[in-house]
């Protein structure tokens, strides 16, 4: 009897090893692998496999998918990083070629400002403000946010909604400042000036309410992570 048993925890031993080593190869794979997937879409599936896995191990209670979460978080982190960190490098490179001209007539017979903002959101539309039109680098910015937010709703998991949301937060922040810097190191005409202002408040009043709202599209109650006193803030030394 007692060899029986001491044969069933030599085996039970063998097994649990086993079953950690190919969890622990498992990982590897993944830590090696992940971080070469540049599309949310792709990254999603990739989640939806792991998961699969682990669900059917979790029969056997083999289940390790907090091990894989983590991964897959700081993962999403880093493609939605990089898609923010493209749209703000197109922001400045836009802002450097841009002319401040007055935009033509029919444009103007769209809402602005917080109008705009609000019209944008009627009957729960997310369509992008139409006066940005007016303001060609902001956007410029504005798409490629959306298409970091894009990529990021595809594996949207709940722990990374601060961690995100701090991350567009600093985008807009690193806008402004911008267009703070600029403000001071060119010499704009009366009439470019008047333009460059009207950009600044579409920024504050329109650009960061709208992101809020796609923000809170991919996070519930994710509308409330971005912060447009911050932005204004920034923007107060455009006139000092």
């Amino acid at each position: 009897m007692q060899d029986t048993k001491a044969a069933n925890v030599r085996e039970g031993s063998v097994l649990y090893t086993w079953v950690q080593h190919r969890i622990a190869h498992y990982m590897t794979a993944m830590q090696r692998h992940l971080p070469a997937v540049e599309e949310g879409t792709n990254l999603a599936s990739v989640l939806e496999h792991c998961m699969y896995c682990c669900s059917s191990l979790s029969r056997v209670h083999i289940d390790f998918s907090s091990l894989m979460q983590p991964l897959f978080q700081l993962c999403t982190l880093r493609l939605f990083s990089s898609r923010l960190a493209i749209a703000v490098d197109a922001f400045h490179q836009r802002l450097d070629s841009h002319k401040w001209v007055v935009m033509p007539s029919p444009m103007h017979n769209k809402p602005t400002g917080a109008d705009a903002a609000g019209a944008s959101g009627q009957n729960g539309e997310l369509s992008p403000p139409y006066v940005l039109m007016e303001h060609v680098p902001l956007a410029v910015f504005l798409n490629g946010v959306l298409s970091a937010l894009n990529e990021l709703r595809h594996c949207a998991l709940l722990p990374l909604q601060k961690p995100a949301g701090a991350l567009l937060q600093s985008a807009l922040e690193q806008v402004a400042s911008s267009l703070v810097h600029y403000k001071h190191t060119r010499n704009l005409a009366d009439t470019e000036v008047a333009l460059f202002m009207a950009a600044t408040r579409a920024l504050s009043d329109v650009v960061v309410s709208y992101l809020a709202r796609c923000f809170g599209s991919v996070f519930p109650g994710g509308v409330t992570q971005l912060s447009a006193a911050a932005v204004t803030g920034i923007l107060k030394d455009v006139n000092s």
